[in-house]
């Protein structure tokens, strides 16, 4: 049973069995990796669940071969803080990620002139990254001062693939410029959150409203806005 915080300096540590970690086994990350054992989801989909991930390195099934993996590493965090904004965990054949949503997540940004750099989330197969829990974004002391078009990618995935979920909240970095606002509608298509002009204009009307009622829900469908500003939408019944 692994608990508390395990670093993994060199090589991989390979788990065998669902039950020797749970949301009490955290691993910092090295430049290597977390492996799950080739046959952990023989039995069809698995979900298994650990602390926090830290640093930088890779999580990925062990074992070769063309079968379909089944595997999500559901965790209760990711900290890719500190490190000069150059921290990422991939995600790879065989495994991918969905973050709890008691999860607490922590990225580092910076800006240098025209160089912009983030932690990232990388998934590299065709399986979706699901968000949850809080995401925080932290800009490095010392890093010029972000302008509208500024945008900073923070999760990566396969193109036949796609984010699911949402963050329950999410803590972007001040802006100096009052004219400035953080969007964060880009995290659901790209993966990104980006800085733009602020809209002081209304949306526009939500379009191609749909509603299925069933014995005790009523599911409500409709059309993204076209706003990059629109960063939800917030139902009320009576």
């Amino acid at each position: 049973k692994a608990n508390g915080i395990c670093t993994i300096s060199e090589g991989f540590i390979v788990v065998s069995q669902k039950q020797t970690v749970d949301e009490f086994s955290s691993f910092k990350l090295r430049e290597n990796g977390l492996r799950f054992k080739d046959n952990i989801d023989d039995g069809g989909a698995t979900t298994v669940n650990v602390g926090k991930l830290i640093g930088t390195g890779s999580i990925t099934r062990d074992g070769g071969g063309s079968a379909i993996g089944n595997l999500t590493v559901e965790t209760e965090g990711i900290d890719l803080s500190g490190d000069g904004a150059t921290n990422s965990i991939a995600f790879g054949w065989g495994s991918t990620v969905a973050m709890a949503s008691s999860s607490s997540n922590t990225f580092d940004i910076s800006k240098s002139g025209s160089v912009l750099d983030a932690d990232f989330v990388k998934v590299d197969w065709n399986k979706p990254v699901t968000y949850g829990g809080d995401l925080a974004v932290n800009l490095l002391s010392g890093s010029d001062a972000l302008a509208a078009g500024d945008s900073f990618q923070l999760f990566q995935k396969n193109a036949s693939a796609s984010f699911l979920g949402s963050f329950n909240n999410v803590y972007l970095p001040e802006l100096s410029d009052p004219g400035l606002i953080w969007s964060t509608a880009g995290l659901s298509i790209s993966g990104a959150v980006s800085v733009v002009v602020a809209d002081t204009n209304a949306p526009s009307a939500p379009t191609g409203l749909t509603a299925i009622s069933n014995v005790y829900t009523v599911a409500l469908n409709w059309n993204d806005n076209p706003e990059p500003t629109v960063t939800g939408y917030k139902i009320y019944r009576s």
